[in-house]
């Protein structure tokens, strides 16, 4: 019978070399060549851990259960379902997707629900980008493309970073605190994200990397969109809660083309107006305006309107960080990074690790 333990994390991450920083409860200092081909049930599903048979490879615990076949080239990424993503790497902020996550399998090899939260934060569900309607009816509409990717629970987002209650890790782990202007209160700042549902070697961006994302692409804006570079004169946006950052930043995110609302080719009535000046050339970051599935009342809103992205970064009160690029009034594309309730279903971009 195979040793029955509890992992707490894959590895061990020096200067650590206490056993107890990878197996709950165990005593003893951990040499990682003399432990090479130990085998382990783990008996723990939680946060970026699944239940099952684990090797140790010398570096970390291996999961045997499932194999991720995720791969990538220069120029793509496969999921672990098969789906192939453009990726490009934006300067020093790393390599993304510039195409929306749409697997439908966890880490672990189990396959999500396609539904709604219906109030449970610990509900790791998907749902499919589809014209305003209340309330959710499950299912992928006939004019729905793969580019458009899916909208993701926070719980699926993370593999269940908030636990047994969906509510854990309250910290604000935002790049700067929600009530300060203080760029340097960086104490519970999260540097980076882990990899949730992401492919093998990528990971849900931390707040801090969504910041670092968008301003390379606004510095270097010629590069990735048809606007002309703009210098960035207040960076407060990158420290405040509702820190709105102008109507060119959004624009050179968001994609030219326009969402489908039939199969005839029809796109979104209301927002006839484009102003989207992304590169659809693998260079530029892409963004349809996919919506939302919101919690509360569980229906879909903002289709055409609005994309959100969840971050890996927690925040207080069963909220998480998210980055949105909206039409206004105005029918301008603005943007902006908030805290939202971890039952909202948002989009997600993969970052690949460094």
């Amino acid at each position: 019978m195979l040793p029955r333990v509890s992992l707490k994390s894959s590895k061990i991450t020096p200067p650590s070399a206490s056993l107890d920083s990878t197996i709950e409860g165990a005593i003893g200092v951990w040499d990682n060549n003399d432990h090479v081909a130990l085998v382990i049930y783990n008996m723990n599903e939680d946060h970026a851990i699944c239940k099952g048979v684990y090797v140790w490879d010398g570096n970390q615990w291996e999961y045997l259960n499932y194999i991720d076949i995720s791969s990538e080239t220069s120029t793509s990424l496969t999921d672990r379902d098969g789906n192939v993503y453009s990726i490009h790497t934006y300067g020093t902020a790393g390599t993304w997707m510039t195409q929306n996550l749409r697997t439908t399998t966890d880490p672990c090899g189990k396959k999500l629900e396609n539904n709604h939260t219906d109030g449970d934060y610990t509900k790791a569900v998907f749902a499919y980008p589809k014209l305003n309607s209340t309330p959710y009816i499950s299912g992928k509409p006939d004019y729905w493309q793969e580019k458009y990717g899916l909208l993701y629970s926070w719980a699926a987002a993370t593999h269940r970073k908030g636990r047994h209650d969906g509510k854990a890790n309250p910290i604000d782990e935002g790049e700067g605190l929600s009530t300060s202007n203080n760029q340097n209160n960086t104490s519970s700042k999260e540097l980076k994200g882990m990899q949730g549902i992401c492919p093998k070697g990528w990971h849900i961006p931390s707040d801090k990397e969504w910041n670092d994302l968008k301003e390379e692409l606004i510095a270097n804006a010629a590069l990735y969109s048809d606007e002309s570079n703009a210098s960035i004169t207040d960076q407060s946006w990158r420290i405040k809660q509702n820190g709105y950052d102008g109507k060119t930043y959004g624009s050179v995110m968001k994609t030219p083309e326009k969402v489908l609302v039939n199969t005839s080719g029809g796109t979104h009535p209301i927002y006839g107006q484009l102003y989207g000046s992304s590169k659809t050339d693998g260079f530029g970051f892409n963004v349809f305006m996919t919506g939302r599935v919101d919690p509360d009342q569980n229906r879909i809103r903002d289709y055409g309107r609005d994309a959100t992205f969840w971050s890996h970064s927690a925040a207080p009160n069963a909220e998480a960080w998210g980055f949105d690029i909206y039409y206004e009034k105005s029918y301008q594309v603005g943007s902006y990074r908030d805290t939202d309730d971890r039952r909202n279903m948002f989009s997600i971009r993969c970052k690949k690790d460094d």
